[in-house]
């Protein structure tokens, strides 16, 4: 019975390990940069790998896509939920890409700090605070 009950509890902790083993997860940030003002960005897109991509932008509370001074300032919001600068690229002359990561044990905590259009529309709020 002390066997049977010691090779319960050792299988039981193997699950447990396996299941919240930590996992890298990358975004795109894509920045646009505003027609009206070379000072402010006019939409920041963001690709966690979602399988719908409309509407991808980052959005305020009302669903109105936030205005940013840079893609710096996105980053630094998205570090305090874990996310990590990766890499950047440039595309044309007015849309940078930076590529970040994270690591998660639960993909629901990709969107952790996340507020998109598409988001609000399908999902509820997720405040940004």
């Amino acid at each position: 019975m002390k066997r049977l009950f010691t090779l319960t509890v050792a299988l039981l902790s193997l699950t447990t390990l396996f299941a919240q083993q930590p996992y890298k997860v990358y975004c795109t940030l894509m920045a646009c940069q505003s027609e009206i003002s070379t000072l402010a960005i006019s939409r920041i897109t963001i690709d966690y790998g979602q399988e719908e991509l409309t509407k991808n932008y980052l959005a305020d509370i009302s669903g109105k896509a936030e205005q940013f001074t840079s893609i710096t300032a996105v980053a630094n919001r998205l570090a305090k939920y874990g996310w990590e600068f990766e890499d950047s690229y440039i595309i044309g002359d007015d849309r940078c890409v930076w590529i970040m990561s994270k690591i998660v044990t639960d993909d629901s905590q990709i969107t952790e700090g996340i507020t998109t259009r598409w988001m609000l529309e399908n999902c509820g709020p997720h405040q940004i605070p």
